[in-house]
């Protein structure tokens, strides 16, 4: 398989070593010579991964549209580097053209709009419609919640859609200061209790999707996981450890990098810690645990048996008992590989029509050249 040179980025050739405290990335490039970074912290989770990939399951993965570059926020935490100074936006017939062009292989099981901010689009409905039209299991609208807090007709939009919608909404922490830091915002804790409040009062599912950093909200995940579960919209929980891409203010990889293995560590403090497992079809992406509220207890990963088959976060029919949790890391130049390509859990539709896997999409030395070689698995 291939990686990036950790100097020159150029794709060099790499292999996984299991260690017995740590997963190494260890690539050899022909002028820098051998480099090593490590991409997790706990060997037998990883090897769990490495076991699903050798069954050879492809990942039927969901679409990812952004609809604009624009955002009405400038996160000093933004993977997609977006802000109110951007101003490029897709139009909704050029994406149901390119969406009709699609192969068999690239049919997505799933379509979320994004962006920037994809509720500040000005032809926000017809791209609501166009999701609508989609033969598609989940409809996901991605949001940072400020319209959500003070427009009653797009959530009445949602509500009496004639497909169901759901929303991943940004959340990140219940502190303020910690909002403050990644989201360079005030208040926003109010706005988005004022959008889950009312996402519950429309009954429309939510996801609450966390960007999790040391030193700021890695120690918040028990709280925010109660808080989860307590929430009747909130269908799920979606931990995504922070990557080093976009745009990445106030911090260092020493202090505030984390990856999956450290999610999992924390979670295991938990006085009931949650029982997740890597997804069969994008294992080395996503770990994933279901919760019974009803029972109150997590479900053995026998129980969860149709996650193989299905898009990540598959669609949840009980929101009120079912309750979903995965932890999703994305690529940095630092954990890239072609492997994790391969079975990245999303496709983005770039402006070009192009569908290329996530883990590609925000990295510009991979997504600058399309590589063709052929992954081998690592003995």
């Amino acid at each position: 398989m291939f990686a990036l040179c950790t100097h020159c980025k150029n794709p060099v050739e790499a292999r996984y070593v299991i260690g017995e405290e740590s997963v190494e990335l260890r690539r050899m490039c022909p002028e820098h010579g051998q480099t090593s970074t490590i991409v997790s912290g706990d060997p037998s989770l990883f090897a769990e991964a490495f076991e699903y990939l050798r069954l050879g399951r492809t990942p039927r993965r969901g679409l990812i549209v952004e609809l604009l570059d624009g955002c009405n926020m400038r996160c000093r935490t933004c993977i997609a580097a977006s802000s109110p100074d951007l101003s490029a936006q897709r139009r909704p017939h050029v994406i149901a053209r390119q969406i009709a062009r699609l192969s068999d292989s690239d049919q997505p099981i799933a379509i979320l709009l994004s962006g920037g901010e994809p509720t500040i689009h000005p032809e926000l409905d017809q791209f609501l419609e166009l999701a609508e039209a989609v033969d598609v299991s989940r409809r996901v609208l991605i949001t940072n919640g400020v319209r959500l807090a003070t427009d009653p007709m797009l959530i009445e939009r949602l509500r009496s859609a004639p497909k169901p919608w759901e929303v991943f909404l940004q959340f990140d922490s219940l502190r303020s200061e910690v909002l403050r830091d990644m989201r360079s915002e005030d208040n926003l804790l109010r706005v988005r209790r004022a959008a889950l409040d009312a996402l519950n009062e429309a009954a429309v599912s939510a996801t609450l999707v966390c960007v999790i950093k040391r030193g700021h909200n890695l120690d918040e995940l028990a709280t925010l996981l109660d808080f989860a579960i307590s929430e009747g919209c909130v269908a799920g929980l979606q931990l995504q450890p922070v990557r080093n891409a976009g745009r990445l203010e106030n911090y260092e990889e020493s202090l505030h990098g984390c990856n999956a293995s450290d999610v999992v560590r924390e979670l295991s403090q938990m006085e009931q810690p949650p029982l997740i497992s890597p997804h069969p079809a994008s294992p080395l992406s996503v770990l994933i645990g279901r919760y019974s509220r009803t029972a109150r207890a997590w479900l053995e990963a026998t129980e969860v048996d149709t996650v193989a088959d299905e898009f990540f976060l598959e669609p949840t029919r009980q929101p009120d008992d079912s309750f979903r949790l995965s932890v999703v890391e994305y690529s940095d130049s630092g954990n890239w590989s072609s492997l994790r390509s391969e079975y990245s859990p999303l496709n983005v539709m770039q402006r070009n029509g192009q569908v290329v896997p996530v883990d590609d999409h925000f990295l510009p030395e991979v997504n600058s050249r399309r590589m063709g070689a052929v992954d081998l698995l690592a003995s």
